[in-house]
């Protein structure tokens, strides 16, 4: 009886088995780096790469080399020289969004010059989105380097510290700068931003928005060319029921600035006017032929300042409009 009921449960067992297989089989034909990986990964392959899209962001620097035979018979290797280039990643999203990025390996040697950083906010050729006056952090804590430490000991492994930079607007870069070689993997993901000041523009919205929300600081938009800008709306300072476009003076502590400049530092920027009062209708609309465009919000924190704003990439055919021109 033993007997029976022990062939009888290997039979069950093997005909379980044999319907498992088929299904085991269409498992094992799946790649497990389907499963294992996300499934949007960037690979940088330009100096300078700009991007809204989120994910995991890599890069990989091998050290070249070249060997060769002398005439006196020795064998020598001559490496390629060491390149000083400050590359990035320039990450831009909506208006109402910050950027958290995180740096989940970094391989890049403090002994060989290497270098990453994050900045809060947009940096080219040294000046900086927003500007120093405009963001509410002083520069010294926006940027942060660093590298990594190699041990003398090659059997200590080096222990792997995450690090983790939240913007306080929609654009920030993560920048690197590898002479020889090394390797890095960051993430990037988007975070509501319920009151934001500072906003890089694409120009694809119908509009944006500044506002203060009642604070003594200064926002702005920037736009990376040159713009047709118009109010469509705005409720700044004092003066309700009218609008006033020659508010840039002292007299006015609360006005909207609109202009443009050569780079980001919109301190510098050539005025085009300057706007206070109430209206909700329209107003006209100022080229800005300069290589950014800036519409700056300045509060005394004595009014809740708010101004829509809308603004179109700029051509030839707006030179009528022209308010103000840069140099190029």
């Amino acid at each position: 009886m033993k007997r029976v009921l022990i062939a009888l449960l290997v039979a069950i067992i093997y005909h379980a088995e044999a319907k498992a297989w088929p299904n085991m089989n269409m498992m094992v034909r799946r790649s497990p780096l389907e499963t294992l990986l996300p499934k949007n990964v960037h690979t940088l392959t330009d100096c300078m790469h700009v991007t809204s899209e989120d994910g995991i962001f890599t890069y990989r620097k091998v050290r070249r080399s070249s060997s060769f035979n002398s005439a006196n018979g020795l064998h020598l290797v001559e490496m390629e020289p060491a390149e000083q280039q400050v590359c990035g990643v320039y990450f831009m999203t909506d208006p109402d969004k910050i950027i958290e990025v995180e740096v989940e390996f970094s391989d890049v040697s403090c002994d060989l010059g290497g270098l990453l950083g994050f900045v809060d906010g947009w940096e080219l050729n040294g000046e900086y989105f927003p500007n120093i006056n405009d963001h509410e952090l002083p520069l010294e804590q926006r940027v942060f380097e660093f590298c990594d430490k190699t041990s003398s000991n090659p059997f200590i492994r080096k222990t792997l510290r995450k690090r983790k930079f939240i913007s306080n607007q929609n654009g920030a870069v993560f920048q690197y700068k590898i002479p020889y070689q090394g390797s890095f993997a960051i993430s990037a993901r988007y975070v509501h931003n319920p009151k934001p000041c500072n906003i890089m523009a694409e120009g694809v919205a119908p509009f944006y928005v500044l506002q203060n929300y009642g604070s003594s600081r200064n926002c702005t938009i920037t736009a990376l060319f040159p713009a047709v800008v118009s109010i469509l709306a705005l409720d700044v300072g004092v003066n309700k029921g009218s609008v006033n476009y020659d508010c840039d003076h002292q007299n006015y502590f609360d006005k909207v600035i609109v202009g443009g400049s050569n780079g980001l530092d919109s301190s510098q920027m050539t005025k085009s006017a300057g706007i206070c009062g109430t209206s909700e209708i329209k107003g006209p609309e100022q080229a800005i032929f300069c290589g950014v465009t800036s519409i700056r919000l300045e509060s005394s924190g004595k009014h809740n300042n708010k101004v829509y704003v809308s603004l179109r990439q700029a051509d030839e055919n707006d030179m009528n409009l022209a308010t103000a021109v840069c140099d190029l």
